[in-house]
């Protein structure tokens, strides 16, 4: 059975991730009015320059004050964007995996001190990496997204088992805990430790954790985006 990967993983496996919004600013903090004249011509000037595409939702004191769309949903077929265009959300989703891990510490199901060994041992040095590391990229475990064959596989389906073979065959690149380095490959085991520690899929905690209490009504887990249904 293949299983779903981590957020980021949505655009490579099996899994598409979809949202309304690709970008969320909050006006709280602001102490003037919003200027919705000056945000207009700010997007117009990015969109005119070809700098950006996307939806953009802008709220103050949990109010929705302003929202914008640039460019095409679809450029292959011109299909502008709109409010409603869902979109991939790539590496912002690492902030809901480690949500979701925070979760899982106040649940008593993990703790940051929990080392890999005890999820996956057969990962080298899975005995001194804990979780902690996992999600400071301060593993040492290479990141499989760099490698020539990756490019081979990433828009084909993956099961759990057969990515953490990939992980584990790719070895580790330095001692856990000597340093920083950027490694999707942690937040791929990091989905697959909550999957094990809570006892849910991974789309079943991110709605009931994230997407629920936020009231993210078009958030969704293991979609794909139908090109044609988001026009």
């Amino acid at each position: 059975m293949k299983s779903p990967l981590s957020l980021f993983y949505k655009q490579q496996f099996k899994t598409h991730w979809t949202v309304t919004v690709l970008f969320l600013f909050t006006a709280s903090l602001w102490s003037q009015e919003f200027d919705t004249v000056k945000m207009d011509q700010y997007f117009d000037l990015l969109e005119e320059n070809n700098k950006f595409m996307g939806s953009v939702a802008v709220s103050q004191a949990g109010e929705l004050i302003y929202t914008r769309s640039v460019g095409y949903c679809n450029v292959t077929s011109e299909s502008k964007a709109t409010v409603a265009s869902r979109y991939r959300i790539g590496s912002i989703t690492k902030t809901f995996t480690a949500v979701l891990v925070f979760k899982a510490i106040s649940a008593g199901k993990l703790s940051l001190d929990q080392t890999l060994d005890q999820f996956f041992p057969e990962v080298p040095k899975s005995e001194n990496i804990t979780i902690k590391q996992l999600l400071g990229n301060r593993s040492g475990i290479h990141n499989f997204t760099d490698d020539p064959a990756y490019a081979t596989y990433m828009t084909q389906p993956k099961s759990a088992s057969e990515m953490v073979e990939i992980i584990v065959k790719a070895g580790s690149d330095f001692e856990p805990d000597s340093k920083f380095q950027y490694s999707n490959s942690n937040f791929v085991l990091l989905t697959y430790i909550l999957e094990k520690s809570m006892g849910k899929p991974y789309r079943d905690l991110l709605e009931e954790f994230i997407a629920k209490p936020l009231g993210l009504t078009d958030t969704y887990v293991g979609e794909k985006i139908g090109t044609k249904a988001n026009m």
